[in-house]
C-alpha cells in the first residue's frame, strides 16, 4: 500500500472511530471532526520518512485510544451516572471491598 493510501485510510478509521466513541454526542463528534482534520493538514508536507512515521503512530494509537478507552458517562435523574458500555470496552475485574486496606478510601460503584 503506498504511503498516501495508508495515510487516507488512516484518515478514515479516525474519523469512524471518533464517532462511535463519541455516539449520540454531536459537539464531540463534531471538535473530533475539526481536530483529526487540522492534524492531518498540519502533517500534510512531511516528507521526512522518520517524522511521517512517527506521525501514523501516533494517529494509530489515537484511533486505539477513542475505541478502547474513551467511555461516555450520561447523568440520570437521580444524579448518578451511566456508563455507554459497548462490545469494545474493556472490562476488568473490581477489587473485592475485603481486598481493599483499610486505611485507604476506596471507591466502590
Amino acid at each position: 500500500m503506498s504511503g498516501r493510501a495508508q495515510v487516507l485510510g488512516l484518515y478514515r478509521r479516525l474519523l469512524r472511530a471518533r464517532v462511535i466513541a463519541f455516539e449520540n454526542d454531536a459537539v464531540a463528534i463534531d471538535a473530533g471532526r475539526k481536530r483529526i482534520k487540522d492534524e492531518f493538514i498540519k502533517n500534510k508536507e512531511l516528507d521526512d520518512e522518520r517524522k511521517l512515521n512517527k506521525a501514523i503512530r501516533v494517529a494509530e494509537d489515537v484511533e486505539k485510544l477513542l475505541l478502547n478507552n474513551v467511555m461516555q458517562a450520561q447523568a440520570t435523574e437521580s444524579g448518578n451516572y451511566r456508563l455507554n458500555i459497548n462490545e469494545r470496552t474493556p472490562l476488568m475485574d473490581n477489587a473485592k471491598l475485603s481486598e481493599v486496606d483499610k486505611g485507604k478510601d476506596a471507591i466502590v460503584v
